[in-house]
């Protein structure tokens, strides 16, 4: 008997077991038939990214883009880059515990989706980069558990409804790269849990930074780049104390940089460039101890750099270029240990480049061009491998080239020109796999031009005119597989124009101004260059430029002669442009349009992975 109420109570226990797992199973499938239905009725999935939401799975936390709590009911749906379409309807709603939805970079439009704002529990919401377009909800503080709302890169109109100042306890609020007009409202300065706020990349109308904003004070990430703002920039940014990146670029702010923007200990990136200030750089800009990004650039900037800046210890970039700044760069400034990006350029600096520049960090860009730089290079530019663009063209620059350029295997633009620089140039640098544009013209470089060059693969460019190059050309330049524009002009060169050269896709060639004699090759003798050998009177082959006749020697034609030696006929020398006229001391278009936007690119891509939203509030990693 007592075996057999055992057996009975063992019975009881495993039944109820089983019946409350079967409970459990059902309250799962409940939300995994609601996102069915969404899936199979709203959505439009002709990519697969939700193939394996299906009957046959009937855990939905399993699911592609579908996360849950511990107790198996689905809080989040993350559906990053995956091009679905369709509507977005109050079923989403239906999901009891849901508070993150994001559907970042997908292919979902029409107006602001309203019937979201039924999901009361919401505490992330990312509809960013989609074709939403019309005006924002004037409803969205129904929202009441908002920490994180991104509307980036959408079409969004008008301007911001109030009910964005009524969000309690808002974190994270991204508006850039929509269509937003008006101004930007002093309501937001009620949302004072914010922390990251962005507007940039807006037509807003012309205003002033609003005074209210001064009361965000745990505001860490502020992007207003390119939203029309004008004025001064407002003293209380000095009152942000827990600023870390600061992004106030492309605007119409004018006036002085506030020496109270210099308190802030914690910043790490500052962008104000392109704007109208002017003035001086603070002098106390080497007290932001964290900065690690600073762009001061296209602005009126005058006076000189200030000492302090060769303080910041975690200084990676400096942007100054295109300013109306003189003297020398500040002492120091080569023993920061992180500086990769150095530019400098259209100023009007003088002195000598920092002598140990390249020796204590990974220098990477190197741009100092049209200003009064003097003396020699530093040595060890690229002594540790890293420098990618080295221009320095229109300064005052002598001596010879460093050795460490000889085997700088990570260099690609060389922008030398238009300076006093002399000796022979490396043949690690002429041959370097890696170059892509080498300009050497207006120097007093001398010595031949080496076999090596025809190991310089991706050579582009190659202009060395106005020096005093000698020897002849050699014929592995035109075994260069890209090269399409080369300036030999007014050298020393002799001998003949290798045929080789003929088979290279040329859209510019100079040889003029040289010693070079013997038949101009066949696929060089055309009317496109009917500028290109002017100055070498020893040049002959008849062809479409009417060169004089050549005869052959005796061996069997190996020997060749011009029949007489003659100015080619209208092609006087002295009507030639120089090297320098050509150039237009303009640097290497493809080297500006490669870097020109390098670091800010850099910066707005991280901009996101530095939002820093507490766990609890939005369960699973932050996207941003």
């Amino acid at each position: 008997m007592a075996q057999s109420n055992k057996r009975y109570v063992c019975n009881l226990i495993g039944l109820s077991l089983v019946i409350l797992q079967l409970s459990y199973c059902s309250a799962i499938s409940q939300d995994g038939r609601i996102l069915l239905q969404i899936k199979e009725r709203d959505w439009i999935d002709s990519h697969g990214a939700l193939s394996n939401w299906n009957d046959s799975q009937s855990d939905p936390c399993a699911w592609n883009g579908v996360s849950c709590d511990s107790a198996f009911s689905v809080t989040q749906i993350n559906l990053t880059n995956t091009l679905i379409s369709g509507n977005l309807t109050s079923a989403i709603c239906s999901l009891p515990n849901l508070t993150s939805f994001i559907i970042q970079g997908n292919s979902f439009n029409g107006p602001f989706p309203s019937a979201l704002l039924q999901c009361k529990l919401l505490q992330r919401l990312d509809l960013s980069y989609n074709s939403f377009h019309g005006s924002l909800p004037d409803t969205i503080h129904e929202l009441s558990e908002l920490r994180v709302l991104n509307l980036v890169g959408n079409a969004f109109s008008g301007a911001i409804p109030p009910a964005f100042g009524l969000l309690p306890k808002i974190e994270a609020l991204f508006f850039h790269e929509n269509s937003l007009s008006s101004k930007i409202p002093a309501f937001l300065g009620n949302l004072t849990t914010l922390t990251n706020f962005s507007i940039g990349d807006n037509p807003l109308q012309p205003g002033e930074v609003p005074s209210e904003l001064g009361n965000l004070r745990r505001l860490q990430q502020l992007w207003v780049y390119n939203c029309t703002l004008v004025g001064k920039i407002p003293d209380f940014f000095g009152n942000l104390t827990e600023i870390v990146y600061l992004d106030m670029s492309k605007n119409r702010l004018s006036g002085e940089i506030p020496t109270s923007i210099t308190g802030l200990s914690k910043m790490t990136v500052l962008l104000l460039w392109q704007n109208s200030l002017s003035g001086k750089i603070p002098a106390k800009i080497g007290e932001l101890s964290s900065l690690s990004i600073l762009d001061l650039s296209d602005n009126q900037l005058s006076g000189e750099i200030p000492e302090g800046i060769a303080n910041l210890a975690n200084l990676d970039t400096l942007h100054l270029m295109q300013n109306q700044l003189t003297g020398p760069i500040p002492a120091g400034l080569d023993q920061l240990g992180f500086l990769t990006r150095l530019k400098l350029f259209n100023n009007s600096l003088t002195g000598l480049l920092p002598q140990n520049l390249g020796t204590n960090s990974d220098i990477f860009i190197i741009d100092i061009v049209g200003n009064s730089f003097e003396g020699p290079l530093p040595k060890n530019l690229c002594s540790r491998g890293t420098l990618y663009g080295l221009a320095i063209l229109s300064n005052r620059f002598n001596g010879s080239l460093p050795s460490s350029l000889n085997d700088c295997k990570s260099l690609q633009y060389a922008l030398l020109n238009d300076n006093r620089l002399s000796g022979e140039v490396p043949e690690g640098l002429w041959g370097s796999p890696s170059i892509i544009e080498l300009k050497l013209q207006n120097n007093e470089f001398e010595g031949p031009i080496p076999a090596a060059i025809g190991q310089a693969k991706n050579l582009t460019s190659l202009n060395i005119g106005g020096n005093r190059f000698g020897g002849h050309i050699p014929e592995t330049l035109g075994s260069l597989p890209v090269l399409t524009s080369i300036d030999l002009s007014n050298n020393d060169l002799e001998g003949r124009i290798p045929v080789e050269l003929g088979s290279l896709k040329l859209s510019e060639f100079n040889v003029s101004n040289n010693d070079l004699s013997g038949p101009v090759p066949d696929a060089l003798n055309k009317l496109a260059f009917n500028m290109s050998f002017g100055g070498n009177p020893k040049l002959c082959g008849g062809g479409a430029l009417k060169f004089p006749p050549f005869v052959a020697g005796a061996s069997g034609g190996k020997s060749i002669q011009c029949s007489m030696e003659a100015k080619l006929s209208g092609l006087d020398a002295t009507h030639l442009p120089s090297s320098k006229t050509m150039e237009e001391q303009i640097i290497g278009k493809s080297f500006r349009d490669t870097i020109v936007s390098d670091v800010v690119q850099v910066a707005r891509e991280a901009k996101f992975n530095l939002v820093s939203v507490s766990s609890s509030s939005c369960h699973g990693r932050d996207e941003g």
